[in-house]
């Protein structure tokens, strides 16, 4: 794996137009109601500089019961 990063070129990535995308959601506990729930994702499209990205975040607004 090593390797892979210390080479100029990802086989796989570098031929080919190619979007990698990253997501992650953040829920509170039931107990957390005063916690909202929030969401991001980021993705990068620029070869090589794949660790240059674009993100974007969204929290939704506190359910009342």
């Amino acid at each position: 794996m090593l390797t892979l990063w210390q080479t100029p070129s990802i086989p796989v990535v570098s031929k080919v137009p190619t979007i990698i995308l990253g997501m992650g959601a953040l829920f509170g506990f039931p107990e957390q109601s005063d916690m909202p729930s929030i969401a991001t994702m980021a993705s990068s499209r620029r070869w090589p500089l794949i660790s240059s990205y674009r993100a974007t975040g969204r929290t939704q607004s506190l359910k009342l019961k």
